[in-house]
This record gives C-alpha cells, sequence and structure tokens, in this order.
C-alpha cells in the first residue's frame, strides 16, 4: 500500500468509511505502517480495522537480534504469549524446499487455525502462469508455510527440525 497516495486522495476529499488491513499480511508476513495508517484514520474519519488473524511465529534457525523486522515482532507482539502460530520459510533453491516439504512429517493443506499442525507449498496454489508475476512481489516458488497445531513442542521441535536436515 502506498500510503503518500492514499494521503494525497483523503486530502483531495476521497472519502473512506474504512480500511481493512491484515497484520502482518499474507504470504510473506509484511506490515504496512500501522501508526500511520492510524493517524489518518483520526484524520480523515474513517474506521481502521487489523485483522491479525495471520500472526508471525518466530524462526528457530535466525538469531532474533539479525530479524530486520525485530522492532516490529517486539512492539506488536502479544504481551507474554509469544509471536504466534504461522511460520513462512523462504529456501535458498526449490530443490531444498521440496525436500523439507516432503520431509515434514505433518498434515499437508493450505489452510491455517486447525488444532493440528498444517505444512504446504504455498506457491503451488499460484496458477502456473502466475509465478513470474507473483515473483516480482517476493512470493517465489520455494516458499513453505506452516500452521502450528496444539501438538507437545518438543514433538514439533522434531518434525521440523528432521525436514530442515533433510533440506541441508
Amino acid at each position: 500500500m502506498n500510503l503518500e497516495i492514499l494521503e494525497e486522495e483523503l486530502a483531495a476529499g476521497l472519502e473512506l468509511c474504512a480500511l481493512f488491513t491484515e497484520f502482518p499480511g499474507n504470504p510473506l508476513l509484511g506490515s504496512v505502517d500501522l501508526e500511520r495508517i492510524k493517524s489518518l484514520s483520526d484524520e480523515f474519519f474513517f474506521l481502521f480495522v487489523v485483522d491479525d488473524t495471520v500472526v508471525q511465529s518466530g524462526k528457530s534457525t535466525i538469531p532474533r537480534e539479525t530479524r530486520r523486522t525485530q522492532r516490529l515482532y517486539e512492539k506488536y507482539k502479544r504481551p507474554g504469549k509469544g509471536y504466534g502460530y504461522l511460520l513462512s520459510i523462504r529456501f535458498n533453491t526449490p530443490a531444498a524446499a521440496i525436500a523439507f516439504h516432503d520431509a515434514l512429517d505433518v498434515v499437508k493443506g493450505p489452510s491455517l487455525g486447525t488444532n493440528f499442525t498444517l505444512g504446504c507449498a504455498y506457491t503451488l496454489f499460484v496458477p502456473f502462469h502466475e509465478l513470474e508475476w507473483t515473483e516480482r512481489y517476493g512470493v517465489v516458488e520455494h516458499l513453505v508455510r506452516i500452521s502450528v497445531g496444539i501438538e507437545n513442542g518438543r514433538f514439533l521441535d522434531e518434525v521440523i527440525k528432521t525436514a530442515l536436515d533433510a533440506a541441508d
């Protein structure tokens, strides 16, 4: 979302009833500038609705202090609750993503919010003729999503470590 253009159009008379956004956004779990949009909603009198259904999980292989969006994680995580249940993993090669996905011993499917863990070769749901288009927006062919269920944490650690070993 280009907030400069939105602000210009609002100043020129565009009237909104509401603006909806995901936080973090799908499929790459990025984010818009929530404070700026809230400020615009106050100034131009529209509702600002944030859908936090998709919430960022931590990454087990990258140290916390190296995450480029760590500031957002710390600012918006639920107090005492962690970062959420959805993890997007972008592999260096399609072969590594395939090996990981195939070795990931969980139910496979394109959903989230179930009480059992799901794995998904996310980009397979993009029509083949649109892969180039989606890649321009950072949705690469080698993206795997995991929606974490309520299984024992040690079990999930082991399942994911085994799949990562297969991708190595």
